[in-house]
């Protein structure tokens, strides 16, 4: 009992994993319709599209910082931000 006291967020998160698996199945095979889809799969395309708005920017932000440093070690490294700028600029949903 006291190693589920100290794990229990290891144990809640291993649960919600497999009630969210069960649940998924079981709602697969009651086969429900389009509406009942679009509702369900509202929050979670929210929720993507809202990280998606707020990762972009701390990326963006966080490579201006690392091209700011006069560091030698950022110098040598700066055909691998380059790509990533470039990558980011050409694949901007990516």
């Amino acid at each position: 009992m006291d190693w589920i006291k100290t794990n229990l967020l290891l144990v809640l998160t291993v649960l919600g994993v497999i009630l969210g698996g069960i649940i998924g199945f079981a709602g697969r095979a009651a086969n429900p319709s389009d509406e009942v889809i679009m509702f369900i799969s509202f929050p979670g395309d929210v929720l993507m599209r809202m990280l998606k708005m707020l990762i972009l920017p701390l990326i963006i932000s966080s490579l201006i910082g690392g091209k700011s440093l006069k560091n030698i070690y950022v110098v040598q490294s700066s055909n691998g931000v380059l790509f990533f700028q470039g990558n980011v600029i050409v694949y901007p949903e990516f």
